[in-house]
This record gives C-alpha cells, sequence and structure tokens, in this order.
C-alpha cells in the first residue's frame, strides 16, 4: 500500500491533468485548499475556492435551513449541490470534455481550551469517476478531537485531501478506501461516525458494510441504521429522546428478544417513558472480513428490519462504556434491558480491574444518571429461572447487591405469554441450516416470512 505523506497525496491530484473542481469550506479556514496550494501547480485543480462564514451570506448562496442549523447533513448537501452545479454549467462547454469534475465541501465548528464546543462538522466531495461519467457523492461526519484549533485545523487539511485522493484512486477498494482516510492523522485526532456513497460508481460499495467497517477500524465507536438499513447519524436518532437498550447477537433475533422489548416498555409505560427502542450488536458478536462473514452481518440486519427498530454496532465490550458513549447524545433516561443470565458475568470482578473503585465504580458508570436496568428473567433447560432477585440470593457479594438496588433503579421483569424460556439465537441458527421446521416458532412471525422469503441464514 502506498505511504503518502498529505502533501504528496495533493501533489499527485495537482499533477492528474483531468481532475478539476471547486473548494467551499466553512468553519476551520480553507485548510483542505492550502494543502493543494501548498503542492504546488494547483491552478491545474482549483477553479475557486469560498469561504462564507457570514449567516446571511452563507443562506444567500446556499439556501436557508428548515433547521437553521449550519453544521448539518444538509447544509454539508446542499453546499455540494450548490458548487458541483456551478462547475458544470460555467465550465462543461470549455473542458466537460477533459475533465473529471468534483466539488468539496465543508461545514464544520471548532472548538479550544477556551471554548469548551463539541468540535466537529460534515465534509463531503461530489465528483466525477471518468470524464464525462456519472456523477457521485461521499458525505462523512467527523468530530475533531485535539484541543487547539491549529491541530484541528491541521487534521481537517489532511482528512479532507485523503477524501479526494481515496474517491479518485481507491474507490474500487472499500477497505482501502475506509483505511486511508485518516492517513497522516491518527486514529487519537479524529474519528469519523457517518460515512455514506451514492452514484453509479459507488454501487459496488454497501453503505451498511463501509459503516460495519469504521467501526472495526477503530474510526468511530458506533454506527447506526435506520429499520430500512439506511446509515444515520447517531447524535440525530438520539437528540431528545427516551431510550430503551438491548444487547443481542440477533443470529437470528427470536421470540425472546421480542418479549424482553414487550416487557420493559410495559415497565418504563408505568414511568410514562416513551423510548425509541434500540437494538444493538458488539463487535465481539459478529465476525467480519469474509464475503460469506458479510453476508451473515447482512442477513441479520435484514431480518431485523422486520421489528422496526434502529440498529446499533458497537465495538464496546463492558455495559458501562457502551452507556457512557450514548450519554453524549442522549439528554433524557437511558433503559438497558438484559437476560438474568448475564448477571453472573456483569458483577465480575475482572471486567472492572482498570478502574481504581472497580466493581463499585464500574456499576456507577453503568448506573448513574437517570438509566434504568431491567432484568427479563431467565430459565435453563431445568426450568430454574434466574433474575436479580434470585442473583441476590446466591451471590457472595450480597452487600454490594443491596447497595446498588437502593441507590439505583433495577427492576425485575415479567414475560410475557410465558416466553421466558431457553431460546439460544444459536440453536435457531443451526435449525436454519438443516432446514427443520420449527425454527418458524422461535422467532416473531413477521421475521419467519422475511428469513424465508430472501432465504436468509442459509
Amino acid at each position: 500500500m502506498e505511504n503518502l505523506s498529505t502533501l504528496d497525496k495533493a501533489s499527485k491530484i495537482n499533477h492528474d491533468n483531468f481532475i478539476y473542481g471547486t473548494f467551499a469550506e466553512i468553519g476551520a479556514g480553507q485548510e483542505v485548499a492550502r494543502q493543494f496550494f501548498e503542492a504546488g501547480r494547483s491552478s491545474k485543480t482549483i477553479a475557486k475556492t469560498i469561504s462564507a462564514y457570514d449567516m446571511t451570506f452563507s443562506d444567500a448562496i446556499y439556501g436557508e435551513e428548515k433547521s437553521k442549523r449550519y453544521v448539518c447533513q444538509a447544509r454539508v448537501e446542499n453546499m455540494l449541490n450548490y458548487e458541483y452545479g456551478l462547475v458544470e454549467s460555467r465550465l462543461s462547454a470549455e473542458r466537460g470534455d477533459r475533465s473529471k469534475f468534483f466539488a468539496y465541501a465543508n461545514t464544520l465548528t471548532t472548538g479550544s481550551r477556551k471554548r469548551n464546543l463539541d468540535s466537529h462538522g460534515w465534509v463531503g466531495l461530489k465528483f466525477q469517476k471518468e470524464i464525462g461519467g456519472p456523477i457521485n457523492q461521499v458525505v462523512a461526519h467527523i468530530r475533531m478531537k485535539n484541543r487547539t484549533l491549529s491541530l484541528q485545523r491541521e487534521a481537517v487539511g489532511a482528512m479532507g485531501v485523503n477524501l479526494l485522493y481515496a474517491c479518485f484512486y481507491l474507490l474500487d477498494d472499500p477497505d482501502r478506501f475506509i483505511d486511508s482516510l485518516l492517513d497522516n492523522i491518527g486514529h487519537e485526532r479524529l474519528e469519523i461516525d457517518f460515512i455514506e456513497f451514492s452514484g453509479e460508481n459507488t454501487s459496488h460499495i454497501d453503505n451498511r458494510l463501509m459503516s460495519l467497517k469504521i467501526v472495526e477500524k477503530n474510526l468511530t465507536r458506533a454506527s447506526i441504521f435506520s429499520p430500512d438499513g439506511t446509515v444515520l447519524h447517531i447524535a440525530d436518532v438520539l437528540f431528545q429522546k427516551d431510550v430503551l437498550l438491548l444487547r443481542g447477537n440477533f443470529c437470528p433475533v427470536t421470540k425472546v428478544h421480542e418479549d424482553m422489548i414487550a416487557a420493559s416498555l410495559d415497565a418504563l409505560e408505568k414511568k410514562n417513558i416513551h423510548p425509541i427502542v434500540i437494538l444493538e450488536m458488539t463487535l465481539k458478536t459478529l465476525t467480519s472480513g469474509s464475503k460469506e462473514e458479510e453476508k451473515l452481518f447482512l442477513d441479520r440486519m435484514e431480518a431485523l428490519r422486520a421489528l422496526g427498530h434502529p440498529v446499533l454496532v458497537s465495538n464496546f465490550f463492558l455495559f458501562h462504556n457502551l452507556k457512557q458513549h450514548l450519554e453524549k447524545f442522549v439528554q433524557k433516561t437511558i433503559s438497558i434491558v438484559i437476560g438474568g443470565n448475564l448477571l453472573p458475568k456483569l458483577f465480575e470482578d475482572k471486567h472492572y480491574e482498570h478502574l481504581d473503585g472497580g466493581l463499585l465504580e464500574g456499576m456507577g458508570k453503568l448506573l448513574n444518571g437517570n438509566t434504568n436496568l431491567f432484568i427479563y428473567p431467565y430459565s435453563d433447560d431445568k426450568g430454574k429461572q434466574s433474575n436479580f432477585a434470585s442473583f441476590k440470593e446466591s451471590t457472595r457479594a450480597s452487600n454490594i447487591t443491596e447497595y446498588i438496588e437502593q441507590k439505583f433503579l433495577i427492576e425485575d421483569l415479567k414475560c410475557h405469554n410465558d416466553l421466558c424460556r431457553n431460546i439460544m439465537s444459536e440453536e435457531v441458527l443451526q435449525m436454519i441450516r438443516k432446514q427443520e421446521s420449527t425454527w418458524q416458532d422461535l422467532v416473531p412471525a413477521e421475521v419467519a416470512k422475511v428469513i424465508e422469503a430472501k432465504k436468509l441464514f442459509q
């Protein structure tokens, strides 16, 4: 793989006689365009640069945003559409037969030690892969982790160059594309928590797999999908929402998962809380890499669509780390439901050895604030149920569990329709693959229809 500096990449683009377009940057200077100016020969690449910082000027050019937000996906897409339209209308006659046109745009808000702001923004590129070819688009959301403006601007400049370079030279290799986005920056300086591809030349790219890859490759900690599989931005999904979270491998989703949600919603209804339900898969329960493994992930996504809830994919193994991540976006309550069989693992000391306060600190991080922990009863093969009440009786750490119960919101759930029994996804998966018809009794009816119609998990 090439190991090019930021200026090397900009220089290669500048020396490509066919790439030509504009830069529109708001919020961190003209850091991306500056890289191309410094690389030399930029007149062969850049038709125009612009920074419309004043809101009145910006609205006059790109139109007003209904949301009144200037750092959002809609804004960067309006910028891209407007700037690319100008390139085509003004330059097609003169050089359309010898140029691959592009328009790069970003809208960012930067912070510093003195200004304690969330430093983030939207970046995008509208481009032709071939001369006279179809128009494609890549849009991403980034978070700058440096605390000084100069370092944030440097990271933004490098990421913009990486995006252009990847779109023109690495589009046929999605893995290399994703790997290259943080070249010469590093994961500790910049996070990419959303990326979306569109256009004819990107038809080989599945946005769901790309969002999985940015989690796998540690460009971000979590990605979220709508019920129909569309990639979403997590802040937009969770803004001003109460959240109910169910973690599982969902391979496939079963009637127990469905009942865990229903029982939790009943408990929250009594508290007058009406949450959005989020189904979460951690990378610990996912495999990836081969085409067969990618298909298994997509099959899970297809089956989960039938339940109508957003799906979160994360690389958090410990519950308290996942909950703290969600707290960045959730201003209201967070409720988590787990099976009673997971309680012993949740209370294992080894998971909290890295914390000064050990288990107690870990429980505090998980359950502090406006958090509910629901325990769904689990029945083993002998019919013995496990829940928080039975766990307290059997655990050696009874003083800790009593303290946690008194201080935090932990509640045992009642299952519906005698469903609290041992239904394991792994066993259902094997039944599907062996074509044993009884698997249909173990999954929600609408999920069974999707699995059969699309021949999932086979």
